[in-house]
């Protein structure tokens, strides 16, 4: 679930600093899409980066 005000706007209150999305609208933490992690890990998935 995307807790935005607009479309592909994050709320940064929620996700990661390095929370962003794409044109097609993915989200990525690190870097990485979120769909790619569920469809390796299953859901839920709770991504954690260094800079969080």
């Amino acid at each position: 679930m995307v807790l935005a005000r607009e479309k592909n706007t994050l709320a940064h209150a929620v996700w990661p600093a390095t929370a962003q999305t794409t044109p097609g609208g993915d989200i990525l933490v690190g870097g990485v899409r979120l769909t790619d992690l569920a469809e390796r890990y299953g859901t839920p998935v709770h991504p954690w980066t260094n800079a969080t």
